[in-house]
């Protein structure tokens, strides 16, 4: 059995043998939230203010919004910036995405970029994946999950509709009986060069 709709399963040779009941119960997101303000351009329309990230603060003076987002990304916030483009007049905002699903980063700007995630949310909350696998809940910040049932990796594609679907591991006799008798014959033949 190699999972089902919601999810994938992979196994190697020491996979434990057993069924195993598998629930999704959801994705792994990563936060993202954007500035309040839209602009004309992204690259001759000077701002100034200051952005909170987390415990940091960044003061920027006369710089471009694609200059904001560059001055964010050098740093170690946790987070990425980039200047999206709506299609329509002033258009352009920035947007802030965290690195890692299911951390929440507080982010407050004020001045010409203005944001306020502490009283207003995010505009995607970030979280962990998360699946319950016979019974015991399992977390990760992507959707793999390799530190389950010793010798299976899941891949969840989407939270479960119906419930538990059940994986079945079993021995592969006649792969191991093959896997073997190649492994001899190799070794067979480089003693028979010399």
């Amino acid at each position: 059995n190699n999972g089902s709709e919601y999810f994938s399963v992979e196994s190697t040779a020491n996979a434990e043998v057993g069924s195993y009941s598998v629930e999704v119960i959801s994705l792994a997101v990563r936060q993202k939230d954007v500035g309040a303000e839209s602009f004309e351009d992204s690259d001759t329309t000077l701002l100034t203010g200051e952005i909170q990230i987390g415990d940091e603060t960044l003061s920027y003076e006369n710089v471009t919004l694609g200059q904001l987002a560059s001055m964010i990304n050098e740093e170690e916030y946790g987070l990425t910036a980039s200047v999206i483009n709506q299609g329509v007049d002033e258009g352009y905002r920035l947007m802030f995405t965290a690195d890692t699903a299911g951390d929440e980063i507080d982010i407050i700007g004020t001045g010409d970029v203005t944001i306020d995630t502490v009283s207003d949310g995010h505009t995607i909350n970030g979280s962990l994946a998360q699946a319950k696998i016979d019974g015991i809940d399992y977390y990760s910040t992507s959707n793999t999950l390799s530190s389950t049932i010793n010798g299976l990796t899941y891949t969840l594609l989407e939270p479960s509709e119906s419930g538990y679907d059940t994986v079945t591991v079993t021995n592969d006799s006649e792969a191991v009986l093959t896997e073997r008798l190649e492994s001899i014959i190799a070794s067979y033949n480089a003693i028979n060069t010399y």
